[in-house]
């Protein structure tokens, strides 16, 4: 599963594309020529190339949605359907601003989950590799003398002490380098493999799981808005939402709440198998009032409220729980060599 989505500066480039389009659509101008203007201004050069492309494939007759639809790495399938149903309605300015602003904000969530989510495992790995080395440093000094007079080494003593001499032969970094490169591309096989099954595994997980499920139920319901609003009959709009979706668990959601409608299921019924009750209570609402597309855009903005509001109270505990840690790292670290260098030091007496 692409836990995020793509994130790179391509992503902030395509959805400034959007904006900027959409605007200039807005002001009566043909969409060919608002990319054409874009394509003048850009300074991205893979963006520019790819907007040279559009704006010839668009010249030849082809319409907008069908030439961003040859370009899957850079425009996605959700995004397309909407603007291919706004082209049908008429309304393609107010689109391309929807899906730049949504983008937009998408991405600087996005951008400070990574964040939060890096920054404790940069410091922990950080301290790891650093009491390790010091330790190694320090084993090194008078681990030859313990064992000249025969003192008992420690397990943990020694550890550090093979670590020191196997550092300081460079080849053998050098192996450990590639090694952990040969096992993060063996995981990443072993991922692509088994991809439905980890995609179950991350849905669940404690921390991710709950990210995950935000972003897939909130950008999902999004969706379906958005092309309900444009036109889209129902089950079209979910059909739509669960093969855009980026995950096995996401595709299955949108199939179960799919069928669930052909069998005649009420949609509060449907939402409150696969969704949590408070979610389906904004259906329930939307059915009694004949405004579906809305309550969906209203669970899709709850669901990025409640990301932002376990994004902080995670913060606020991250710096608490690190510093208890690296405390009780350093704490253990000084009390294993006390014991090495007492018993070094009665033995010289």
């Amino acid at each position: 599963m692409k836990l995020f989505g793509n994130f790179s500066n391509n992503e902030r480039h395509i959805a400034e594309f959007y904006y900027q389009a959409g605007f200039i659509v807005k002001s009566n101008i043909h969409i060919a020529q608002a990319i054409k203007i874009l394509k003048e201004q850009q300074y991205a050069k893979e963006m520019k190339a790819t907007l040279a492309e559009i704006y010839a494939k668009m010249l030849s007759g082809i319409m907008f949605s069908e030439a961003l639809a040859q370009y899957p790495n850079c425009f996605s399938k959700s995004e397309i359907a909407y603007i291919s149903a706004a082209e049908e309605t008429g309304t393609l300015g107010d689109a391309l601003v929807s899906i730049g602003k949504m983008k937009m904000k998408r991405l600087k969530l996005k951008t400070r989950i990574l964040l939060t989510l890096i920054y404790p495992a940069f410091i922990l790995a950080s301290a790891l590799v650093s009491f390790t080395i010091t330790a190694a440093i320090v084993s090194g000094h008078f681990m030859p003398s313990m064992e000249y007079m025969n003192i008992k080494m420690p397990f943990y003593a020694s550890y550090f002490y093979s670590t020191a001499k196997f550092l300081a032969n460079p080849y053998n970094v050098i192996i450990s380098i590639l090694a952990i490169y040969a096992l993060c591309a063996a995981l990443k096989l072993a991922y692509a493999k088994n991809k439905n099954r980890m995609d179950d595994i991350v849905w669940n997980m404690p921390i991710i799981g709950k990210f995950i499920k935000n972003k897939t139920i909130g950008k999902m319901c999004e969706h379906i808005a958005l092309l309900s609003k444009n036109g889209k009959s129902l089950t079209d709009a979910i059909e739509s939402a669960a093969e855009s979706s980026d995950n096995y668990v996401g595709l299955k959601l949108g199939k179960a709440i799919k069928n669930g409608i052909f069998q005649g299921e009420e949609l509060e019924n449907i939402f409150k198998k696969h969704l949590p009750k408070m979610l389906a209570g904004f259906i329930a609402a939307g059915e009694k009032t004949g405004k579906v597309p809305e309550s969906l855009m209203s669970i899709a903005q709850y669901c990025e409220w409640e990301t932002e509001k376990y994004l902080e109270n995670l913060e606020k505990i991250i710096d608490p729980i690190l510093i208890i840690l690296l405390g009780l790292g350093l704490g253990c670290l000084i009390i294993c060599f006390i014991k090495p260098i007492y018993d070094l030091s009665l033995q010289l007496r």
